[in-house]
């Protein structure tokens, strides 16, 4: 071939590949024109002061729209399960809750529930407590209020929704929900069949066995660290009613932290979740000791069954004592312990 129709080829060529991306990038223009204008009408259609409720329906890609605008970074289509928290870091007194829908993420995390805090605070406000309460759920920043427009949320961000992969609303709640209202409403609606069984796979502590090693980290905050404990009384105190197992117990937990036991010294390790600074300022202002107080950062064994908070059992809370070793010597009750 000649050079000059080498030459030639090569600039039509060039100018092809021109043309191809600059339609490409004007195609890409217009498609998020025409979605941010669908967004738009979508949030005008849904300006209400009524919230939404069971049974409505949402513009599926309207509601990818706003996500991927909030910070969502999944690309899925239609959207699966989608669990939202509507909260302000002034309304996280509802953590509980929060930290259960994270427990809910984790099971069903895998067959297509999706769950997001959302909220109009700046990032390091709402960054800080999840990184504190170890929360895996993401969070959306809603600073421009498009999902609480499009979904209807209150002014005050404090509500939690829904929604099943068709846009349906299957659940609409101003606040947060009990922790066995939002399983059983999970439940129904990822596998239609609510659980009420218990899982006795894992049994109590043994004596004669090893206590095993517990991630934890201190009440006060720090890094997480493998708690090994030897020749001491470790006090496991589960989560199924956090308000309850902390304030009736509460000179319980002073007695234990200000006496000694056999020459053993104790600690105390609370479930995940119990909200960390909740604890953190009940405990100081309960006259408890924290140098020995630990929060855990998985599941306390048999004790502690994160996925159900109502099982029937008493003991919510032992102390187990164990040798230089670690081997287990007892396991009592709190109740039990002098």
């Amino acid at each position: 071939m000649a050079p000059r129709n080498r030459e030639t080829l090569i600039r039509r060529s060039l100018l092809l590949s021109l043309y191809v991306l600059t339609f490409a990038a004007f195609s890409l223009i217009g498609h998020n024109w025409y979605l941010n204008r669908s967004l738009a009408r979508a949030i005008v259609e849904a300006n209400s002061e009524n919230p939404l409720e069971y049974g409505d329906r949402i513009d599926l890609n309207a509601l990818k729209r706003a996500l991927q605008q909030t910070g969502s970074r999944d690309n899925s289509n239609p959207p699966t399960f989608l669990l939202l928290y509507f909260m302000r870091p002034s309304h996280f007194q509802h953590l509980k809750s929060i930290k259960y829908g994270d427990v809910l993420l984790r099971r069903y995390g895998s067959s297509g529930l999706q769950a997001f805090l959302v909220t109009d605070a700046q990032p390091p406000e709402t960054q800080d407590l999840v990184r504190r309460e170890a929360l895996s759920m993401p969070v959306l920043f809603d600073r421009d209020s498009v999902l609480r427009l499009l979904l209807r949320a209150p002014d005050h961000y404090e509500h939690t929704l829904l929604i099943a992969p068709d846009g349906k609303i299957v659940f609409s709640l101003e606040g947060a929900p009990s922790e066995d209202l939002l399983r059983q409403i999970v439940e129904k609606h990822m596998v239609g069949v609510i659980d009420y069984s218990r899982d006795h796979a894992k049994q109590h502590y043994r004596v004669g066995e090893t206590l095993p090693d517990i991630r934890v980290a201190s009440i006060a905050g720090g890094i997480v660290q493998t708690l090994a404990p030897r020749n001491a009384e470790v006090v496991l105190i589960s989560a199924r009613c956090t308000a309850c197992q902390l304030h009736a117990y509460m000179q319980r937990y002073r007695e234990l932290t200000t006496a000694s036991a056999n020459g053993k010294s104790r600690l105390l390790v609370f479930s995940g979740r119990f909200p960390q600074q909740e604890l953190l300022t009940d405990l100081t202002e309960g006259g408890v000791t924290t140098d020995n107080v630990y929060l855990a950062r998985e599941p306390l064994g048999g004790l502690d069954n994160e996925y159900r908070t109502k099982s029937g059992d008493a003991e919510l809370a032992v102390i187990v004592s164990v040798d230089g070793q670690g081997r287990i010597e007892s396991v009592r009750s709190l109740d039990e312990v002098e």
